[in-house]
């Protein structure tokens, strides 16, 4: 019985190192002229970490379920600032004519138009992600566009704005109107017109 034991046991040695090892799944990402592509989670984490991705790149979610990612290669070796934190903006539209991007940061937050390199805008899509890596020049400059954006009322809040220092005006002055305009005290447009500008609404913020 103990012979038995033992033949089997190096049987299963034998079998376990003679056969063939099982292939393990190796992450691939293509950079033909200098745009690198790939598809799944792992590819992809491959292709941001060692590719050398520029500033900018795009992603969406393929009909299988799969998320797809293109890159612009930097030339060279790729470095530890070309895979930096790369931050996801929403692509809203694309103006392939223009050469591009209109995104927004949050869900119907402000929203910002960039430039993008036409190989890389012919990909995008409606409804994709445009990630910028964190302390690029771009991402400073989407970031300020998007804040003085943020800044500009709409036109309902424009409106509002302007009806309130109207009649903070009226209850400091006697305001009458004759053939069509309004005439009052003296001193109450200007007033009128310090309180507009407090308040930001005119200017930029209030066309």
């Amino acid at each position: 019985m103990k012979n038995l034991i033992r033949v089997l046991s190096v049987m299963v040695v034998w079998l376990f190192v003679t056969s063939t090892p099982a292939v393990s799944a190796v992450n691939s990402y293509h950079c033909p002229d200098g745009i690198c592509s790939c598809t799944g989670d792992s590819d992809c984490n491959d292709m941001f970490t060692n590719a050398g991705c520029g500033d900018l790149s795009y992603c969406t979610t393929t009909p299988d379920g799969k998320v797809f990612c293109q890159c612009l290669q930097r030339p060279g070796q790729p470095s530890k600032a070309g895979n930096a934190s790369r931050l996801p903006f929403t692509i809203l539209a694309v103006d392939l004519q223009a050469g591009k991007v209109t995104v927004e940061e949050k869900k119907n937050g402000p929203r910002a138009t960039i430039p993008v390199g036409a190989p890389l805008l012919r990909s995008m899509k409606v409804g994709g992600k445009l990630y910028v890596r964190e302390n690029s020049t771009v991402l400073v400059g989407l970031r300020g566009a998007l804040a003085a954006q943020a800044s500009k009322k709409t036109a309902r809040e424009c409106d509002k704005c302007r009806n309130d220092c109207h009649d903070a005006v009226k209850k400091k002055f006697h305001l009458v109107m004759k053939d069509g305009l309004e005439h009052g005290d003296a001193g109450w447009e200007a007033a009128l017109r310090n309180c507009l500008s407090d308040n930001g609404c005119t200017g930029k913020d209030c066309p």
